[in-house]
Formats: C-alpha cells, structure tokens, sequence
C-alpha cells in the first residue's frame, strides 16, 4: 500500500494512490472531509497514547504568532512608508 501525499505551493495538500488495487481502493469514494477526519482521529489517537502532544504544539505556534505581532506593533509610520510607499496612509 503506497499513498502519496503532496504539498502544493499554496499550502493544500494532494492525496494520491492506485485506485485500482484492493487495498488502496477504499479510497476511491472518500472525500476531503473523509482524509481530514482520519488524520485528525489518527492524531487524536497518537495524543491519547502519549506519543506527542498536540496542546504544546499549539501553545508553542501562538506564543510564536505573539512575538510576531509584538514586532508588527512596534513597526513606526517611517517603517510603514518604507514598506508601503510614502501616501501608504492616503486614499
């Protein structure tokens, strides 16, 4: 049983398999919502067991998003014009 998976340049993902082999057949009539319900059940599972831990993941990811708007408030009206061009502000 070979499944492939892709990620494409605009961040969603490409699921591939052999829609002819018994075994990988079964996916023939899944949906997008049918893969994402078995990853998030499989990660759920794989928590439950202690292997990894999905809290500190996501605490890690918004502390990190934290620090990155903490930078993004300190940018000064000189910075904005920098990036932006100097009528950044008019209409």
């Amino acid at each position: 049983m070979t499944i492939k998976v892709t990620e494409n340049s605009n961040g969603t993902f490409t699921i591939d398999w052999d829609e002819n082999d018994p075994q990988e057949s079964i996916f023939n009539n899944w949906t997008e919502q049918d893969f994402i319900n078995a990853i998030e059940d499989y990660l759920k599972a794989l928590q439950k067991s202690g292997e990894i831990d999905l809290d500190y993941k996501i605490g890690e990811s918004i502390e990190t998003i934290e620090e990155e708007l903490h930078h993004i408030t300190e940018a000064e009206s000189d910075d904005w014009e920098d990036f932006w061009g100097e009528d950044w502000g008019e209409k």
